[in-house]
């Protein structure tokens, strides 16, 4: 799921083996080792961080020791932080205490980029698209992938992906959503109830995008929703390092990622839901309407002329009663269509992929009804003449039963007249 640039097999006693090919040929690349964020650090590994650099102007300091950090920034820390710019002048090695909690305190309220995405691995969206696939039969999903952020004085970054299973059965529809969670890329099998990932799906009213849920529990349906968390440093309850510690900070960038992808998939089903209405109302129309108009003609003794007119009436007024669900029909399939595109622009990578998958099946397609068409010429020899493919099974039985005949006729002139030479 979150490793789709690798094949990775299975080889377990008493099985057989099975494969799982890869769908990306991106490899990613190794996270480089960056500065940390000044946002990151507690006032103590702050003032630590600051010994590793001796005899330093601080205003060097800060630049060359801490990523996000340029000539902007020190301008903000004079004039929006308010601290003195001799703070920015002297050697660090020099600063009391006093003034190294004011400059932590004025770095802490200036605004600063998000941490570099460069020190996290993520799977991205085009990646979460095409291993989605390989979870089943899937009919529709949302991919999301959030910029990083920080939570707990560390850089995070959260990446969701939301599928529908096309199978439908009832043991599906009224079980709960299969949960799958990753940190770093490693999946997380233990635990699962006191998970971050689990408290952030759980806090979310599902039956808002139109997924059933009992209260305080995780959605029901065929359903798979994959959360997967990255860091450099992730923050887990226990040593086994199978549950994600529940932050409040943490625990409400997942709630935004869920929702985003959510909102996604609510297109999707709202637009089912009112095409099932539709139809489900149009049907009921017609199967009623006419035994309607027949019934009460044939009790008020009415022409066929008069039951014309009533039908054109009865049509006229269902049409007003379903007009405002096409027309709501209509907005849904609007708002669907605007998304796909969006997808697709956004999910470029995915849908080049598939487009290439779908040209080399159909030029297998293509091969196999060239060679399934085309007459195939065999070396089998009857007297000077080819079989061919084309030649219906009674000809080529009569031929080679042709054939068996003269090859018996030979052997037996062959063995006579060995015979005679003997005598």
């Amino acid at each position: 799921m979150v490793n789709p640039h690798a094949t990775i097999y299975y080889d377990i006693t008493e099985a057989p083996r099975t494969c799982l090919e890869r769908v990306t040929q991106v490899i990613p690349k190794i996270p480089s080792a960056i500065e940390p964020h000044p946002h990151t650090m507690k006032f103590g590994e702050f003032m630590s961080h600051a010994r590793l650099f001796g005899r330093v102007k601080t205003s060097v300091w800060l630049k060359k020791g801490f990523s996000r950090v340029n000539e902007k920034t020190l301008s903000d820390l004079i004039h929006v932080g308010k601290l003195e710019k001799k703070v920015l002048d002297r050697n660090i090695d020099a600063l009391h205490e006093d003034e190294f909690r004011k400059l932590y305190s004025a770095l802490q309220n200036i605004k600063l980029m998000s941490p570099s995405t460069g020190s996290v691995l993520a799977v991205g969206e085009d990646g979460l698209a095409l291993s989605i696939r390989r979870m089943g039969d899937i009919d529709f999903f949302s991919v999301l992938t959030r910029k990083p952020t920080i939570c707990d004085f560390k850089p995070i970054q959260v990446e969701v992906a939301i599928a529908r299973l096309r199978e439908k059965n009832s043991e599906l529809q009224d079980s709960s959503v299969q949960v799958l969670r990753f940190a770093n890329r490693v999946p997380l099998q233990f635990d699962k109830a006191a998970c971050a990932i689990v408290k952030g799906i759980t806090s979310i009213n599902w039956r808002t995008y139109g997924l059933k849920q009992p209260k305080d529990a995780l959605p029901l349906g065929p359903y798979i929703v994959a959360v997967s968390v990255v860091s450099p440093f992730i923050k887990f309850k226990n040593a086994s390092k199978e549950t994600i510690d529940a932050s409040e900070e943490l625990v409400e960038e997942m709630r935004r990622a869920l929702i985003q992808a959510g909102q996604r998939l609510s297109r999707y089903i709202k637009r089912e839901h009112k095409a099932d209405e539709l139809e489900e109302r149009v049907a009921h129309i017609e199967q009623f309407g006419p035994i309607l108009i027949e019934t009460l003609g044939r009790i008020l003794h009415v022409p066929e002329s008069r039951k014309t007119k009533a039908s054109e009436g009865l049509a006229k007024i269902l049409d007003k009663d379903t007009k405002g669900i096409v027309k709501d029909l209509k907005e849904a399939d609007a708002r669907l269509t605007t998304y796909i595109e969006e997808k697709k622009q956004r999910l470029a990578g995915f849908f080049a992929a598939i487009d290439s998958e779908e040209a080399a099946a159909q030029t297998a397609v293509d091969a196999a009804d060239r060679l399934a068409t085309e007459p195939t010429k065999l070396t089998e020899i009857d007297h000077g003449k080819a079989i061919t493919s084309d030649e219906t099974d009674s000809k080529k039985r009569r031929r080679g039963h042709s054939t068996r005949q003269g090859a018996l006729r030979a052997n037996a002139g062959r063995f006579g007249k060995s015979k005679k030479t003997n005598s």
